[in-house]
């Protein structure tokens, strides 16, 4: 019963572990970038995906959500 409370317990701190190491060492996972960058990523998705350029109504909704 020990073993298998320290075996969850160890894999639960390895999680912790690489979850604090990664948000760390990449802070802009959490960072969505600069409004430039993000509306320059919504208008390539629209261009890309959709085939035409945004409309203002979606692109600022996007930009906002984003």
């Amino acid at each position: 019963m020990l073993r298998k409370i320290l075996s969850k317990t160890k894999y639960f701190l390895i999680v912790v572990l690489v979850g604090v190491l990664v948000l760390t060492l990449f802070p802009t996972i959490l960072d969505g970038g600069s409004a430039e960058q993000v509306q320059s990523f919504v208008t390539r998705f629209y261009v890309q995906c959709l085939g035409r350029q945004p409309d203002s109504e979606g692109l600022n909704e996007w930009v906002g959500r984003l």
